[in-house]
């Protein structure tokens, strides 16, 4: 089926039978993260950690994350931070007949990948990606280009952006 250029998908890593171990022997081209890790990202938003690392570990591998049940705009701005290459859900658009289809591609605006984040939970997610060149880049010299108050990776400069300094959120960061 591949040779025939098909890309293979398997779905629902975690759940049931698509174990990492079966994803790493099978011939697959594309890793569906069940919508049940995203489902309550909103109130537990550390959920986002686990999703930083699937990307990361789906990539290792030599294949392509695509997570599932992308129901809001702030949570497709978290993946789009932490650098998912794929995502499904009501989110970016609801089923629709293939004749609305063409009128939603035509009309559809390319929004730029890189950038500030847009939401709250997208200033999380950055502030996980500065987590993670803690954890893996530990030298002094890449933490101190992160902790500069004007880094693309700082949460301090969304706050201040986003006029939520002064905030309860701001001011307990």
């Amino acid at each position: 089926v591949r040779r025939c250029g098909v890309t293979v998908a398997v779905d629902d890593l975690g759940i049931e039978f698509s174990t990492l171990r079966r994803v790493q022997r099978l011939p697959v081209d594309i890793v569906k993260i069940d919508k049940l890790f995203l489902a309550d990202i909103r109130v537990t938003p550390n959920d986002l950690m686990f999703l930083a690392t699937s990307i990361t570990l789906v990539a290792t591998l030599g294949l392509t994350l695509c997570v599932e049940g992308v129901e809001t705009p702030d949570m497709l701005d978290a993946l789009r931070i932490l650098g998912a290459p794929l995502a499904q859900g009501f989110g970016i658009a609801r089923p629709m007949p293939a004749a609305d289809l063409v009128f939603w591609l035509k009309r559809r605006v390319a929004r730029p990948v890189k950038g500030q984040p847009r939401s709250l939970l997208g200033a999380y997610a950055l502030h996980i990606r500065w987590l993670r060149v803690f954890l893996f880049a530990p030298r002094e010299t890449t933490l101190w280009h992160y902790l500069r108050r004007d880094s693309k990776l700082s949460l301090a400069m969304f706050l201040l952006r986003a006029g939520l300094e002064p905030s309860p959120l701001g001011q307990a960061y």
